[in-house]
């Protein structure tokens, strides 16, 4: 069986996050899996603009990337209950590279809900854009309290979800990846 590419994207812009953070601790899990090419998009370092026509500037170095993925790990912060304007210009940046892929979200708070509100509203989006959201999310609650000073995760039930989440993202990217090589891509028109 081929390899997977799977793109593990920072769904924030803001500098030092705690999702920066977190991607970085499953990015590094996912790199052990075997059968399993991983790689990291973090959109802090995209320069995210609406040009003076309204369209959005795309850049052809993360279009190669997502052309790339068979399919994207989104890791989301919650800011004020929803998700952040910077990953909504990302996404809206971009169309055909994620069109029928399969996209695994974690939601990351301070609170107690890890995320759950972003991930809520994200949806919707993910869905008109022609992603294939997994029903099931991966959530960081009170992420000011995720690692240790070592650096090591507090919550020992975590690399037990992520296994489980991760052999769902998989599981879909595959049987994804599997119907676009046998089907053309439709579009919405």
């Amino acid at each position: 069986m081929d390899k997977l590419n799977i793109l593990v994207v920072v769904g924030t812009a803001r500098k030092d996050s705690y999702s920066e953070k977190v991607a970085k601790y499953i990015f590094e899990e996912i790199s052990k899996k075997d059968g399993i090419q991983v790689d990291y998009l973090d959109i802090k370092v995209l320069d995210l603009k609406i040009t003076d026509d309204g369209s959005y500037k795309v850049n052809s170095e993360v279009s190669k990337k997502l052309r790339g993925a068979d399919g994207l790990l989104l890791v989301v912060p919650e800011y004020n209950q929803g998700y952040p304007g910077s990953l909504k210009m990302f996404l809206d940046s971009y169309f055909d590279e994620y069109l029928h892929k399969a996209v695994g979200l974690v939601g990351v708070s301070s609170g107690v809900f890890g995320g759950a509100r972003a991930i809520h509203s994200l949806v919707p989006v993910l869905r008109r854009l022609g992603m294939v959201a997994l029903n099931k999310d991966l959530n960081v609650p009170n992420v000011k309290s995720f690692f240790d000073e070592q650096g090591q995760v507090t919550d020992k039930e975590f690399l037990k979800r992520l296994e489980q989440f991760m052999e769902f993202l998989e599981f879909m990217s595959r049987a994804l990846k599997e119907a676009r090589k046998r089907t053309p891509p439709f579009k919405e028109g």
